[in-house]
């Protein structure tokens, strides 16, 4: 009987010490996500509001200053100085309507626009953003 009760208790410590581990693996998981929804709201203040002198429905002139294909961004700057904070707007390769199969911009390119609601972005803060980029006259782009 002492044998057998010996070998019962050397293996209970073992199960528990798995239960720990198992139990420490679980929890990491559960960690992130609460931390997921905090990072939006922090965004959230830091956008700029369209400023009221701009008319979200007006098409402005502008010319692009840097385009980066991979990513899929750029930045164009409107003829009107002042118009728009730094006076940058944030460009996504999805606002450009073109008949292109892979939309781009280069840089010097003239181009129509209308502006909406920023988008906070890390490396330049809160920009606003270029929606309905067009060639002037509203025509498809062409590079």
């Amino acid at each position: 009987g002492k044998k057998g009760g010996g070998g019962y208790l050397k293996k209970k410590p073992v199960k528990k010490k798995e239960d720990l581990a198992g139990a420490e693996e679980e929890k990491p998981p559960s960690r992130p996500p609460p931390l997921k929804p905090k990072v939006p709201k922090k965004a959230g203040p830091v956008a700029v509001e369209v400023p009221s002198t701009i008319n979200t429905t007006e098409v402005y002139k502008g010319t692009v200053e840097s385009y980066d294909l991979r990513r899929g961004y750029g930045i164009l700057k409107p003829a009107q100085i002042g118009l728009v904070p730094e006076n940058k707007l944030l460009v996504h390769w999805s606002e450009v309507k073109t008949e292109e199969e892979r939309p781009r911009l280069v840089p010097g390119l003239e181009v129509e626009f209308k502006i909406s609601a920023s988008v906070p972005d890390k490396a330049r803060g809160a920009v606003l953003r270029a929606q309905h980029v067009t060639a002037p006259g509203g025509k498809p782009v062409v590079t």
